[in-house]
């Protein structure tokens, strides 16, 4: 059975093809929508593996673009770079799922050996940033058989945003007993176990928070800060516990002097419209100054605009040389113009018998009819429908909306809309979810420490610490 990479690798033609065959010119798209531009890119990708940056105008758009992307090309080939989730200079921390996701982005980007479809929305790509390499010498690997004391663990791990405390339970706690070190980090599902003998690490593996048992054993573990900025733990204790704002106060422990295209130095662009965006910004820009300007006088501490975010005429002075897609609502007779007649797939109010009359029609006038589902079973239901229709073929494959071009007599057709439903916004539902998840995880495990632990004075009181116990090493699982 075909999958829509298998055709988007082999098959592409028409204005499909455009971006794929641009070298490294800029193309200009009028009248497509995401799922059509989410084709070109990968074709693009697998016809010239190199990183390419999306630049979404919001946050809802960029998790379109991520549905249909992570579908064509794979998930683990899709970044999402989000912004800090923070308005301008509002004194608050920023949410732990979007720390957790930029960290992901700076550990993947990394990785030279890859390349990977980036999306951001445009406030998160104005953001100033440390030099590229600056966060993953935060990084700490803990290899089996190294040698060092269990406890010089601890100073690291204050100094990168955790908290001890006598049993792990939420992500951003660690404990120390003995010869057993417990890590609840970022970017792993479970949290990890480091076991020593006297001064040589014996062991490391995940572990169930509520059983204590094993689950995967490992040779090494990378651990990860609390998020790409944190403060020493001493600096941090100047703050007295109320971290709320300190972003806003990066510029003075940080040099903030690049953008997220030196962490994509050969990357293509793809542009949610550029006049658009150019303009956005703009505003953007305004709004930090004004907000600024009402607080400077405060005693605030924080950093003017000009030390957060980058103007985007500063960051456009970059885009010349790099293959770019401007996706504008403006018609040009143009090499460089695609203008395309597009009609979006409509959700089928009247059942299968109104899409079948469209696919007839569309076939009798020579076009080619190609229908995607997300999974092999509902294909199969779909080809049973169709059975006996002109469909030119069936993909697995995700996009969130089909559509019809009209003057290529090329169309492509979703399961969702053609059963009337709406795509699943997985990743939402697992953003929104992991703060369900913490919360359910961090009640149960609070009263599962009040059952062992009995009369243990919480951390933080007095300069209380968890006691040293003595090393009982766990049964074999």
């Amino acid at each position: 059975m075909d999958t829509l990479q298998e055709y988007l690798q082999d098959s592409l033609s028409g204005s499909l093809s455009a971006f794929a065959n641009a070298g490294k010119e800029s193309l200009h798209l009028c009248g497509a929508t995401i799922p059509m531009a989410s084709m070109m890119v990968a074709g693009r990708f697998y016809d010239t593996p190199e990183d390419i940056l999306v630049v979404a105008k919001d946050y809802k758009s960029a998790e379109t673009w991520i549905e249909n992307l992570q579908g064509l090309v794979g998930e683990d080939r899709v970044l999402f770079y989000p912004s800090i989730g923070l308005k301008p200079y509002e004194q608050k921390v920023p949410f732990e799922g979007v720390l957790e996701e930029r960290l992901k982005f700076f550990e993947k980007v990394g990785d030279s050996s890859d390349v990977r479809v980036v999306v951001c929305p445009l406030d998160a790509l104005l953001m100033k940033l440390p030099a590229p390499g600056t966060v993953q010498k935060q990084f700490r690997t803990v290899k089996v058989g190294d040698v060092f004391d269990p406890a010089t663990l601890r100073p690291w791990l204050l100094d990168h945003g955790f908290n001890e405390q006598p049993m792990v339970s939420g992500v951003g706690e660690f404990s120390i007993r003995g010869c057993i070190v417990d890590i609840n980090c970022f970017l792993y599902p479970h949290p990890i176990r480091i076991e020593f003998y006297g001064d040589e690490v014996e062991s490391i593996r995940t572990f169930d928070i509520f059983t204590q048992r094993s689950i995967e054993r490992m040779d090494r573990v990378k651990l990860y800060p609390m998020g790409e900025f944190t403060l020493p733990g001493e600096e941090a204790a100047k703050f007295g516990g109320d971290l709320s704002g300190l972003w806003w106060k990066r510029p003075d422990y940080e040099n903030l002097g690049s953008s997220l295209l030196d962490y994509l130095p050969k990357c293509s662009l793809v542009f949610e419209g550029l006049s658009t965006l150019s303009e956005t910004a703009s505003k953007l820009y305004r709004a930090y100054e004004s907000v600024y300007a009402e607080i400077s006088g405060a005693n605030t501490g924080v950093a003017d605009p000009s030390r957060i975010w980058w103007k985007f005429g500063e960051l456009a002075s970059r885009f010349p040389g790099r293959a770019s897609l401007d996706m504008t609502g403006a018609s040009a007779e143009s090499s460089s113009w695609i203008n395309v007649n597009l009609r979006p797939q409509d959700f089928s109010s009247t059942g299968t018998d109104a899409v079948a009359k469209q696919i007839e029609d569309f076939a009798a006038q020579g076009g080619r009819v190609y229908v995607v589902a997300p999974t092999p079973g509902a294909l199969a239901r779909l080809r049973h429908v169709f059975e006996y229709l002109p469909v030119e073929d069936y993909f697995v494959g995700n996009l969130t909306e089909g559509f019809w071009l009209e003057d290529e007599g090329i169309a492509f057709l979703t399961e969702t809309r053609i059963f009337n439903r709406h795509a699943n916004k997985h990743r939402k539902r697992q953003i929104a979810g992991s703060v369900a998840s913490a919360l359910m995880v961090e009640s149960l495990c609070a009263r599962e420490r009040e059952r062992r632990l009995g009369g243990l004075r919480p951390p933080g009181i007095c300069g209380w610490r968890p006691p040293q116990v003595p090393c009982i090493r766990p049964a074999e699982d």
